[in-house]
C-alpha cells in the first residue's frame, strides 16, 4: 500500500479506503469475467447467471469490509474477492436445496393434499354446474 503524499490533504485511514477503492476498481473487469466461471467450475449445480451474481456481490461485500473499515492494510484483496464469491455461491445453494426440499409433495405425506384428494374423489365435480333442461324444449 503507498502510503499518502504530503499535501494530498488525505489521513492515513482515508488514504487506505482510496486505494482499497482503487484496487478493487482495477481488478474490478478481469473478475467479473472470469470468476463466474470459476466459481461454476466448482459449483456444478448453480446456474452462470446465479455464479455472475455471487461474483458481483462478492465485489459488493468486499467494498463495504473496506468502507467500514474492516479490512486490514495489507490485505489480498483477490483471495477476498475469490472467498466472497465462494461464500455467496455456497449460500446460494443451500438456499437452493432448502426450496428443493420444501417443494416435491410425496404421496399422502401431507395432511391437506390428502384431504384435497379425497374430497374431489368423493365429488361429482360437474354435479350442479350443468342445469338440467326443465322439461322437453319445443323449438
Amino acid at each position: 500500500m503507498a502510503g499518502p503524499v504530503v499535501g494530498d490533504g488525505l489521513d492515513g485511514e482515508s488514504a487506505f479506503l482510496t486505494d482499497v477503492a482503487q484496487q478493487l476498481l482495477d481488478l474490478y473487469p478481469e473478475f467479473s469475467v472470469r470468476e463466474p466461471y470459476a466459481v461454476q467450475r466448482d459449483f456444478p449445480r448453480l446456474s452462470l447467471a446465479s455464479c455472475q451474481e455471487a461474483a458481483q456481490e462478492a465485489c459488493l461485500a468486499t467494498g463495504r469490509l473496506a468502507a467500514a473499515g474492516r479490512l486490514a492494510p495489507g490485505t489480498d484483496l483477490v483471495a477476498c474477492l475469490l472467498r466472497a464469491a465462494r461464500n455467496r455461491a455456497r449460500s446460494e445453494i443451500r438456499r437452493q436445496t432448502r426450496a428443493d426440499q420444501r417443494l416435491p409433495v410425496r404421496g399422502r405425506d401431507v395432511p391437506g393434499v390428502t384431504a384435497a384428494a379425497d374430497f374431489l374423489i368423493e365429488q361429482d365435480l360437474l354435479d350442479g354446474l350443468v342445469i338440467p333442461p326443465s322439461g322437453p324444449t319445443d323449438k
